[in-house]
C-alpha cells in the first residue's frame, strides 16, 4: 500500500492502473483496502495532495513562465 500511496502522489496514472500495479485484480478491492489502511479512499487522497500542492506555491503576478508551466501541469493532473 505504500507503493500505491507514492504512485497516487507522484504519478499521473489512473487509480485503476495504480491498483493493478499494486497487485490488486479489481479497483473496488484496492479502494476498500486503501480506505481500510489509511482511513480515506484513494480518490480523496489524490485530491488532497493536489490541493496541498496548490497551497504550497507562492504565486507572483504577473505569472512567470515557470508558474504558467506549473498551472498547465496542475490542469492536466486534475482533468485526468
Amino acid at each position: 500500500m505504500k507503493l500505491a500511496k507514492k504512485l497516487l502522489s507522484t504519478s499521473s496514472l489512473s487509480i485503476e492502473e495504480i491498483a493493478f500495479k499494486s497487485g490488486f485484480n479489481t479497483l473496488s478491492g484496492f479502494s476498500r483496502k486503501f480506505k481500510q489502511e489509511f482511513g480515506y479512499p484513494p480518490t480523496i487522497y489524490r485530491k488532497s495532495i493536489t490541493m496541498s500542492e496548490n497551497l504550497s506555491i507562492e504565486w507572483e503576478l504577473p505569472l512567470t513562465e515557470v508558474h504558467l508551466t506549473h498551472l498547465n501541469n496542475l490542469k492536466k493532473k486534475i482533468s485526468g
